[in-house]
């Protein structure tokens, strides 16, 4: 037999393997071809059906639908042949069930974020997850949609050994969509992982799980190596010097919110209506000079929690105690409750800080990166969530509530119903109808936060408790007189003055009368939050002999209202 006619013979033989195996292209190419184009319309609208999104995610879906088959007609063995090809379909059956699964009930399709909430939860977080949620009607689309492409192609496309496939042009198809992978597909997703931004919706599902697993597991890893340098540091000579029996210390921690917007602090329109009214019947102790240790999460909050103090420590602030740490060693149990992500490239400090506190309940299952989730979790989900110290069985209790707040994307910090304020409401005439209703959307977002603020005061009116609110960081909103088109953070003013609150339920006050002069002493000092630890340690009676810091702690005679208030990034 001569070369020529081994290699037609050989050709012959592997495109009658190719036809049969023709079904599960097209079953590839049906199913993953459908998470991508409906995930965008279902997440995002028909308007995002762009060419940037479809080409690279259509080259990877065809890539996969091609080389599967390729592969598999290469096996001399039918048996062998015949079990790969229905494993690739049972995969590709499980990859768009779970992939539909994650775009029906989280509102998103999947991602590093999605991957490490699943891998997080338990088993029992899980299943009151499940019975929490009601199956929306995409998700018997989805699995209709299934059935039918299953019998598609298992029933009009069933192999035959007298038909052969046209094998050139196949190929040429094959390499061609296979030629363009590298560049379309596998750089631009690499080149997301190395700068922590890979944009999964240009990805087929395949790809979506690689890269997904591989961000977390780099993410996680990152997160986990901050956290062993925060808890090396060492703390000594821990004293209490009080004994406030059982008690809860409630934190509520703000983002983004600009004090000069509310009307507690004099904001012309009722954006605070709430928390107006606890101030004026004397319950809230309002905090008029207070300013953020940075402009943004990342920096202000780990400077917020560690013993540092801008402009004053020479050591990073993961190299000193962190207040956490601190109120386990002083006998608290520490709970963590928050609707912001618990990993990511901007708040991976903050996620790992949250570590240290004994449990943490994480409710937000997308990050900030995905943008293309339509998961709204509004603040008001953490309310069903709230711990008390009975929970825990603890004589004493600390408990962080970190909002979403105030956070940009204004439009989606709140329900319809808190659609106060319109763009009509805003008179600065210097501004565009645009920048006038991101402003109102801002000023709902901030009314919204009053009502959760006070229902959270409420949950806890009963218990013997100190309550603290302060935002992490301000923020500018079309409000800079030198660049009026500009919204976000800022070092300027408005982007540092926080609100600062306190409230003593009446079993607190009762019990330690002391606290509410202390605290109205306080309440027009020039204090800048990096010095909170200190000063809600003093409160408490809590010092260490290693960081004797009166001259920082608010609450203290020797405090030094005179210290230099600078911002660090």
């Amino acid at each position: 037999m001569s070369i020529i006619n081994w290699i037609r013979t050989q050709t012959y033989n592997y495109s009658k393997k190719l036809f049969t195996l023709r079904g599960l292209s097209l079953y590839s190419i049906l199913l993953l071809s459908f998470l991508n184009i409906y995930g965008i319309i279902l997440l995002k609208g028909a308007d995002y059906l762009s060419y940037e999104h479809i080409l690279p995610s259509s080259i990877a879906t065809l890539t996969w639908a091609t080389l599967t088959p390729l592969l598999i007609a290469i096996i001399p063995s039918k048996l062998i042949r015949d079990s790969l090809k229905y494993l690739a379909y049972i995969i590709i059956s499980l990859t768009f069930i779970v992939e539909s699964y994650v775009l029906c009930i989280y509102k998103s399709i999947l991602s590093d974020s999605i991957i490490l909430a699943i891998t997080e939860s338990n088993i029992q977080e899980s299943l009151e997850f499940i019975h929490s949620i009601s199956l929306p009607e995409p998700i018997f689309f989805c699995f209709f949609y299934l059935l039918i492409s299953l019998f598609l192609t298992l029933h009009f496309f069933k192999g035959s050994s007298t038909k052969r496939l046209k094998t050139i042009p196949f190929l040429i198809l094959c390499l061609t969509t296979i030629g363009f992978y590298p560049s379309e597909v596998y750089d631009a997703a690499k080149r997301g992982f190395e700068s922590g931004y890979p944009d999964y919706i240009e990805m087929s599902s395949f790809e979506r799980i690689y890269w997904g697993a591989k961000t977390c597991q780099k993410e996680v890893a990152t997160m986990q190596e901050l956290f062993d340098k925060i808890n090396k540091s060492e703390i000594k000579g821990l004293t209490i010097s009080k004994d406030f029996g059982e008690h809860s210390i409630i934190l509520i921690q703000g983002e983004s919110l600009n004090r000069n917007y509310m009307s507690c602090y004099g904001y012309k329109e009722k954006t605070t209506p709430k928390l107006d009214s606890l101030i004026a019947e004397g319950k809230l102790y309002l905090f008029n000079n207070v300013l953020a240790p940075a402009p943004n999460t990342s920096a202000s909050l780990p400077r917020v929690y560690s013993l540092y103090l801008n402009q004053q420590t020479k050591k990073h602030w993961y190299e000193l105690p962190v207040i956490f740490n601190i109120l386990n060693q002083a006998g608290y149990y520490t709970h963590w409750l928050s609707n912001q992500e618990s990993v990511g490239l901007w708040l991976n400090s903050v996620a790992a800080i949250s570590r240290l506190c004994k449990s943490q309940n994480y409710i937000r299952k997308t990050t900030s990166r995905d943008w293309w989730s339509k998961q709204t979790n509004y603040d008001g989900a953490l309310l069903p969530k709230l711990a008390r110290r009975v929970d825990f069985k603890a004589e004493k209790f600390f408990e962080l509530i970190h909002l979403m707040g105030n956070h940009g994307e204004y439009a989606e910090r709140y329900p319809k119903k808190f659609e106060v304020f319109t763009a009509k409401d805003i008179t600065d005439n210097r501004l565009k109808q645009r920048q006038k209703q991101g402003r109102a959307e801002y000023l709902n977002s901030i009314l919204y936060n009053d009502y959760i603020v006070s229902e959270i005061i409420k949950f806890y009116k009963q218990e013997k408790a100190i309550i603290i609110y302060f935002s992490d960081h301000g923020c500018i909103v079309y409000d800079d007189e030198e660049n009026l088109s500009f919204c976000g953070h800022s070092s300027k003013k408005g982007g540092l003055e926080i609100p600062f609150m306190m409230y003593l339920t009446p079993k607190m006050k009762q019990a330690q009368p002391e606290l509410e002069e202390l605290i109205k002493e306080a309440q027009s000092k020039a204090f800048m939050t990096d010095a909170f630890p200190e000063s809600l340690l003093g409160l408490l009676g809590i010092e260490l002999a290693d960081y004797p810091r009166s001259q920082t702690n608010l609450f203290s005679p020797s405090y030094d209202e005179t210290r230099e208030r600078k911002f660090e990034w």
